[in-house]
């Protein structure tokens, strides 16, 4: 604490042995910062605000028309805003295209407008901030207010064209998936009339018709092994033993308790009985033998002729199931991809109803409105520079500079200027001479130093003068206050 306090009044005593160096520095680096702030060219920025109003039409339409969103049209906003074309249309629109020199490149005027716009997008209020910055007021202002102006205009334009271009895409499209709904129908016709059989042919009674002939088949087998039995016995021409006719009668109630009337055994059995009694019965002579022999043969020839048309009855049917599946399979396929486009064809008809809607409200500008809320007017204090910051930071500076000046100055100066120096050397001291001074030089020094810290102190005041004026100009303190003192010229 001691050592900081005695470095103090150290540098409070250079300070004041060279405050002339400290002054000059000091006073010139304030100077200086001054005089940057007025140099540094001014810049005006000009602001409108665009609100996206989002219509209750479209709210009512929601779902029956393709609207697009705030959002979406906020985030292509800030693209379109600065693209080449709107900024080209701009600048002819303000006359600037003719104020150019001759030879000067026009892409890179484009790209210094460019990169003067600023867009702000605030998603939660709707609201979008267009800033630009000029040396001019006026044309900041105008700049900007045109800028918002066309691109309105522009917007809404490339929404109709769009509108205009999807409404006509589905008509289009509706025309061919007719052309094709027709197509398919007419195909679908044609296999039908093709394949109206298999079509109309119900599976189950084909099962039916089966088992049925199945069934038939089997009672013709039942049929089948008397007439054999009885043909061979014919042939033989040897009588049934009459004790085969109660065996036989035996067997046949034996499977009576057992089966129906109906059942194969039950009928073989039956025929063997008749065919054994007709033979034990009989007592003809060999035309008899040969009569009964043929027609034992007719009749196993009819059961035979039965028994083929039976099983074509089956193969047919059997046919037919393989085939059904088949046909039945290419009709579904043909009225599947007939439904798909007779549904892509209902919801083009929808969409082209939407965008008959959408299209109207983009030409009648209702579904979303751009307004201008609040339009940009020629700024009256410059955004740029900020000269209360640069002559704080210059007052700031200058007081720095001074004392590193005079501190730089104590060190690089190796005179002696004192005894106790000159004895640190070793050389040695023969004898002390004080400075005399006279009480007129002595006086006339404390005026010119009094002469000099007035002459730094108004100038000091001056900077701080400045300082405040800018500083009320900056807050909007302007006018007649100002003009009053003549310093609104500054």
């Amino acid at each position: 604490m001691f050592a900081l306090l005695k470095d103090y009044h150290q540098y409070k005593r250079l300070i004041y042995l060279k405050k002339g160096l400290f002054l000059i520095v000091a006073l010139l680096t304030m100077t200086t910062a001054v005089a940057v702030s007025y140099i540094i060219p001014k810049k005006y920025e000009a602001k409108t605000t665009l609100f996206i109003q989002q219509n209750v039409l479209a709210d009512l339409v929601k779902g029956l028309a393709v609207a697009p969103s705030i959002q979406t049209k906020i985030h292509t906003l800030a693209v379109s805003m600065t693209s080449r074309n709107l900024l080209s249309q701009v600048v002819n629109d303000l006359g600037q295209d003719m104020m150019l020199p001759v030879g000067y490149d026009q892409e890179a005027y484009i790209k210094d407008l460019q990169s003067r716009i600023l867009v702000n997008l605030n998603e939660k209020q709707g609201v979008v901030n267009i800033s630009f910055w000029d040396r001019s007021p006026q044309f900041a202002q105008d700049f900007v207010n045109t800028l918002a102006m066309l691109y309105i205009e522009h917007n809404t334009l490339v929404k109709r064209e769009e509108s205009t271009e999807a409404t006509k895409f589905l008509a289009e499209q509706i025309e061919v998936y007719k052309k094709r709904l027709a197509e398919e129908d007419e195909a679908i016709n044609a296999y039908k009339s093709e394949n109206s059989i298999l079509l109309t042919t119900d599976e189950t009674f084909v099962r039916t018709d089966i088992r049925q002939a199945e069934q038939k088949i089997e009672e013709l087998n039942a049929q089948m092994a008397p007439l054999e039995t009885k043909l061979k016995l014919a042939q033989s021409g040897k009588p049934a033993h009459r004790s085969g006719v109660g065996q036989r009668d035996a067997e046949l109630q034996r499977l009576l308790r057992i089966y129906t009337e109906r059942h194969p055994k039950v009928i073989r059995a039956r025929a063997a009985l008749q065919v054994s009694r007709a033979s034990s019965g009989g007592s003809g002579g060999r035309d008899d033998t040969a009569r009964a022999s043929r027609l034992v043969m007719a009749d196993i020839a009819s059961v035979k002729t039965q028994l083929a048309q039976q099983e074509k009855v089956i193969e047919d049917n059997k046919t037919l199931l393989r085939e059904i599946p088949r046909v039945m399979g290419g009709l579904h396929t043909l009225v599947d991809r007939r439904n798909q486009d007779a549904n892509l064809y209902n919801q083009l008809v929808a969409r082209y109803g939407q965008s008959e809607i959408s299209k109207d409200m983009e030409l009648k500008d209702k579904a979303t409105v751009f307004r201008i809320i609040d339009p940009a007017v020629a700024p009256e204090i410059p955004s740029s520079p900020n000269r209360p910051l640069i002559i704080v930071i210059g007052i700031v500076l200058g007081l720095c500079a001074g004392v590193a000046a005079v501190i730089l100055s104590e060190r690089y100066d190796h005179s002696i200027r004192s005894l106790q120096e000159l004895r640190t050397l070793g050389l040695p001291v023969f004898a002390v001479i004080p400075r005399m001074t006279s009480e007129t030089e002595t006086r006339r020094q404390a005026k010119r130093d009094r002469f000099v810290m007035a002459l730094a102190g108004g100038y000091f005041v001056l900077v701080l003068g400045v300082l405040a004026m800018e500083s009320l100009k900056a807050m909007g303190v302007t006018g007649e206050w100002l003009q009053k003192f003549g310093l609104h010229s500054l």
